[in-house]
Formats: C-alpha cells, structure tokens, sequence
C-alpha cells in the first residue's frame, strides 16, 4: 500500500470521487496514534478505541476536513481529546446518577443487583408501566446521560417539561419501589 501524506488525504477528503479510498488511507494512518492519546485519558482500550472511531465518524459525517486548514494530525488529536473529554464527563454523571440511586436505600439494605434480583425485576416492571413520555424522558436523561436540553430537543418539548417528567417519573419509580426500601 503506498503511503499518503496529509495534503494528499485532504486533497482527496475534498473530492467526492476519491473520498472513501482517502477516508480509509486516514483511518489506517490515524487510528492507532488516537487510540494511545485517547488511552492516556481513558485508561482502557476497549473505550479509547470507542471513542476514537467517534471521532472519525464525526470527522466524516460533518465534513470536518473541510475546515483543517493546517495540521491534519494537529486537527484529529484536538478533536479525540475533546471527545475523551465529553466521554470522561459522561461517565462521572452516570456514575453520579447511579450513586444517588443508591441512597435511596439505607446503608444495611443495599440489595443485590444481579439479573435474576427482585429489585430488578421491579424496577423493569416499573419501567414498563411508565407513562411513555415519562419513560422516554427517564431513558434520555437517567439512563442515557443525555443533558436536559439535548432530551427537550429529542422529544420537541420545552425543557421545563422534560423536568415535569423527570419530576413525575422519579415520584412514580419512589411510589412504585418503596416497600423495597
């Protein structure tokens, strides 16, 4: 395989008629210096390896090398750092939403989460009986991570209503679950 330098890889980005073959070139040039930056965030290969093909999903799909105006390397490390950023941020909220999940129960009482556990067997039961707006909101914003904004744009509601739902759904999973605690 002959070997492209980046202006090339650009050059060919920008015309439509050889841009897979350069998408490729630049995937197997790049993809295993992002994952060692991505590794020095992350600490685990499996997730750096996630997030680096995020960011060639995004270089891709947004067209981004349309905007590289110098250092094509320089443009994909800033962007696998951010992206190891907004992913090291996203897990601490759900470690956060999981841990105040928690507290519901007193200190003596945490119950065993495994599959076959009665918890979670409530919990899903719960979960299916949700109002569908509630449970949409649910997923978005507790299961998934999403910030309010992104769940208002999701459903096309206001964010203020994604907070009524989130309001409820927590009041109904409290009302739902109680004689577990």
């Amino acid at each position: 395989m002959q070997y492209w330098d980046d202006e090339f890889i650009l050059l060919n980005l920008r015309d439509s008629r050889f841009r897979k073959d350069a998408f490729d070139r630049l995937f197997e040039k790049y993809f295993e210096p992002l994952t060692g930056i991505a590794m020095l965030y992350l600490k685990d290969r499996q997730r750096s390896e996630d997030v680096v093909q995020e960011v060639f999903i995004e270089f891709y799909e947004k067209k981004l090398y349309n905007f590289v105006e110098s250092s094509l390397g320089g443009y994909l490390q800033k962007l696998c750092r951010n992206q190891c950023l907004d992913n090291i941020k996203m897990t601490a909220r759900e470690v956060s939403r999981i841990n105040d999940y928690i507290q519901l129960f007193p200190d003596n009482e945490r119950p065993n989460y495994g599959e076959d556990s009665e918890i979670r067997k409530r919990f899903n039961t719960m979960y299916r009986e949700m109002h569908p707006q509630q449970r949409k909101a649910f997923d978005l914003a507790w299961l998934q991570g999403k910030q309010y904004d992104e769940v208002a744009k999701i459903m096309r509601i206001s964010k203020n209503s994604v907070k009524t739902h989130l309001r409820l759904a927590l009041r109904f999973a409290r009302k739902f679950l109680s004689d577990l605690v």
